[in-house]
């Protein structure tokens, strides 16, 4: 079942009033969390609520309420927003992703646009749009690794991390980048459940599997083996 949160107000970027209301799940258990922190069912159903699009002016946000920034107000004007907003080449849903990315990317937080862009490849995970989903982690990781070395405190915050990296390389078939990270880490002490997420991600980075696998089966070190590749 789903719980509906009405959300009724103005555009902040161009003041057309218009409701954007919130869906999620009524609870929070469910299936395991997948290695780039995607959460299981049921919540991960409800991915169409975590962006809004403004049918007037077409801006994308996580809070569509909220005041912009006059960088902001440029980005959604340009050529490049507008491109990406009909990108026949993605799912609608994440062509708002990806522009709310290219807005928020003007603010000193690139880890937020990361998450953005790799929602949008969640959405083109769901579609089977495997170019599509590489494209949009590319964008993903260069957001997050700006974020470790501009703002390393913003980024802990926002769940970044070596754990997330070594999948996003994973999953965009750069294995030797995640064999090479994830052995430097192995070097220090980590609690046993990191470290074997770490060996996990080495593993299946040596098969070249660059399929989703969850954090359950990291922690109990068994693969689908029929999903990778020999």
């Amino acid at each position: 079942m789903a719980v509906y949160f009405p959300n009724s107000g103005r555009c902040a970027l161009c003041g057309t009033p218009g409701e954007w209301p919130s869906i999620g799940p009524t609870h929070q258990e469910g299936e395991s969390f997948d290695l780039d922190l995607r959460t299981g069912e049921p919540s991960r159903s409800f991915i169409s609520s975590w962006v809004r699009c403004c049918p007037h002016c077409g801006y994308c946000s996580l809070n569509i309420f909220l005041p912009v920034t006059p960088a902001i107000r440029q980005v959604v004007a340009s050529t490049e927003y507008a491109k990406q907003l009909q990108d026949s080449n993605f799912p609608e849903l994440a062509n708002k992703f990806l522009c709310s990315a290219l807005a928020v990317s003007t603010l000193r937080d690139p880890a937020i646009a990361g998450w953005e862009s790799l929602r949008a490849a969640w959405v083109c995970d769901d579609a089977r749009l495997r170019d599509g989903a590489r494209e949009c982690r590319l964008k993903a990781y260069a957001f997050f690794e700006e974020a470790m070395v501009k703002t390393p405190m913003l980024a802990k915050m926002w769940l970044v991390s070596d754990l997330l990296l070594c999948d996003l390389l994973r999953r965009t078939e750069q294995f030797k980048e995640v064999i090479r990270i994830a052995d430097i880490d192995l070097l220090r002490p980590w609690p046993k459940n990191v470290e074997s997420i770490l060996r996990y991600q080495v593993m299946l980075a040596r098969y070249h599997d660059t399929e989703c696998h969850t954090f359950d089966e990291a922690l109990e070190g068994t693969p689908d083996v029929g999903a990778l590749k020999n």
